[in-house]
């Protein structure tokens, strides 16, 4: 722990002990806030696989409904891609399930249009 004594030996700090106090609170709670921190971080290749997946995803469900304001696999990538981690995992249902995102992907590939599938 820093101390008004051990910091102070530097000429240009002159820190208090309650300055050093406030500063080990900010950096406990920042580091606090870090480890509960429940947002997903998914790699930009997982992103890939999920985004991807729903395109096949919605391209599967539209295949034998089609309707005439059916998003195009265009309009729905540029939908996705504005998506958080947390918002594409919920509408994969990997919430829900053990599938990773690159299961999910292959779950829906034979759907998926060739400019988004992942390689």
């Amino acid at each position: 722990m820093l101390t008004e004594s051990t910091v102070n030996q530097l000429p240009f700090l002159l820190l208090t002990d309650e300055q050093l106090q406030r500063i080990q609170d900010a950096e406990l709670e920042a580091y606090e806030a870090m480890m509960n921190d429940e947002t997903v971080h998914l790699t930009e290749r997982d992103r890939q696989f999920i985004i991807a997946g729903l395109i096949g995803e919605y391209q599967y469900l539209c295949h034998d409904d089609a309707e005439i304001d059916d998003m195009t696999p265009a309009e729905m990538h540029s939908v996705l891609v504005h998506y958080t981690d947390n918002e594409l995992i919920h509408d994969a249902d990997l919430h829900e399930s053990d599938n990773t995102p690159e299961e999910f992907y292959s779950i829906h590939c034979n759907y998926i249009p060739a400019e988004y599938q992942v390689n």
